[in-house]
This record gives C-alpha cells, structure tokens and sequence, in this order.
C-alpha cells in the first residue's frame, strides 16, 4: 500500500473527532447522569491529583480486535454553568477542532438540538479546500440540566471501511467554581485499516508516541506507548486543551477571542513537547488566521 495513501488515510480517521467521515448518521446514546459521571471522579481522584502531567487529567487508550477508543478525564478551573453555555452549539464546536493543526474548516448547520458539522481536514500547513478531504458529523444535546451536560457526535462510516465514529462530552459540577469533564472517541474498524495503521505507524509515523508508559529504559527513562493508540492518545489531549482554550477566550471581548484561543491552545501544546510538537509558533498562528478568514468567504 503506497505512504501516500496510507498518510490521507491517518489524517482521516486519527484526528479524534474532527469530523472527516463519510456519512453522518443519527444515532441513539445512552444519557448518563451526574452521579454516574461523579462517582468516576471520586474512583479516580487519586489519579487526578498524582500523575505524569502536572494537572488534574486521566488519560487513557485501548485497542481491541476491531474497535478502539481514547478517554480523558480533568478537573478543570471552570463553573459548570460557563462550560455547558460554552459548548452546546456546533458552531462552539468547530471553534475547538479547528485549533486542531490538521482541520481545515468546519461549518455547523442545523437546529440547536441537532446539527450537521461539515469539517475538512488536511496537512500541517495552510491548504486550498480543494486538496482536502470532506466529511460531517451529527452533533447533538444529549443532556442538558443543572448537573449535568452530555453532547455527541456520531458518524456511520469513514474511509477504508471504519465505521460507528462516536465522540462525547460530559461534565459535571464539583463545586461552585470547578467542573469536571469526561471527553471520549471511539471507532470500529476491519481488516483494511487495521493493515493501513499496521504499515504507516511501522514507517512514516514510527517515532511518534503517545503518554502511556509501558515500559522504561535501561537508564530509567520512560517508554511510551506508540501506534494507534499513540495518535488517538496525542489527537484527545489535543481536544482537552482546546477545550480549556476555548474556555479561557471568553474571558476577553468577542473580537479578541480567536487570537487568545490560538495562543493559548498552541502554549498548552508546549508543555507536551515530545508528543505535541509539530511547528513553530509563528508558522501556527499564521495558518490559523488564513483559516478562519476563509471560514467568512465560503
């Protein structure tokens, strides 16, 4: 299978959620509840407090036969009324994937409890629309009370024949000033991707990692797990942080929204340098402003 084709093939399925899939589809989701979300909080509370990130957040991965999925879990500094009011539309939806290096630009069209999320993505610099690959999700309200906050995206079926796409969204309030989140993506997949991700993880992207260590060095230095899991590890840490940019660009006027939320989402990555970095800052911020004035000429 030619690298080419093996690299659209990651840029479409490994970006947690950025919505390149094929056919969007309503689906049924279970609605959880705040006690359930809470009692994961307080099963992990020793986790939030003691880890390798230097802030309250549990992430992991999971790679079966035919499925696989990444979980983030994070206390964050944030009421729970700013967070529900912050991410209940598609359009505040587009604004966390398209800080994404590799999206490209995201439409949400639709009422306020379901809305489709045309979203195109491509390659680690500014890109035409025409040399990037389309796709959509559904995006809905599950939830939406005074404890407790649950939104999905769901997809049927992505390229070489991946399928049941889902990424959600809870949150649940701690106390009067903190809130805590639980982000999760997940996909199903057959014998031709499972190939595709065999061959490119083994070449182009074989240096990559992700932030579970499964091992160390002789010296003592961490070993982190790599492939698939990797990449679906790096792309939800991607979103937790976009998440918390996005929260963060409200405290200034409308106008200024957009620059604070590229500046702090890109300074966040940098705290991941092993696993985040991709370019410079400047090279960033520069494609991101052409981005999004191309959101306003489409």
């Amino acid at each position: 299978m030619e690298l080419r084709r093996i690299r659209l093939f990651t840029i479409l399925i490994l970006l947690i959620g950025i919505g390149i899939t094929s056919v969007a589809v309503y689906a049924e989701i279970a609605g959880g509840d705040a006690d359930g979300l809470l009692d994961r909080y307080d099963r992990i509370r020793d986790k939030l407090e003691d880890n390798q990130f230097g802030q309250p957040i549990y992430l992991t991965s999971d790679i079966e036969e035919r499925s696989t999925n990444g979980q983030l879990s994070g206390l964050i500094d944030f009421p729970f009324e700013r967070v529900a009011s912050a991410f209940k539309s598609g359009s505040d939806w587009c604004n966390i994937l398209m800080l994404h290096l590799n999206v490209k630009y995201c439409n949400a069209s639709g009422n306020g409890k379901e809305e489709t999320l045309e979203v195109f993505a491509g390659r680690k610099h500014y890109q035409e629309l025409d040399s990037t690959y389309p796709g959509e999700y559904v995006f809905r309200v599950v939830e939406n009370s005074a404890d407790y906050f649950q939104v999905v995206l769901t997809s049927e079926s992505g390229p070489f024949r991946t399928r049941n796409y889902r990424i959600m969204l809870e949150a649940a309030p701690v106390d009067a000033r903190r809130t805590f989140i639980h982000f999760t993506y997940s996909y199903e997949f057959g014998l031709l991707a499972k190939t595709a991700q065999s061959v490119y993880f083994n070449t182009a992207a074989r240096g990559k990692v992700g932030f579970t260590v499964i091992g160390r060095t002789p010296d003592g230095a961490p070993e982190y797990v790599g492939g698939v899991q990797g990449a679906i590890e790096r792309n939800v840490m991607r979103y937790y942080l976009a998440i918390k940019a996005c929260l963060n660009s409200l405290s200034v006027p409308p106008p200024e929204r957009l620059e604070k939320r590229l500046e702090d989402w890109f300074d966040y990555t940098e705290h991941f340098p092993l696993q985040l970095r991709e370019v410079e800052k400047d090279e960033y911020m520069d494609m991101k402003r052409r981005e999004h004035q191309r959101l306003n000429t489409r």
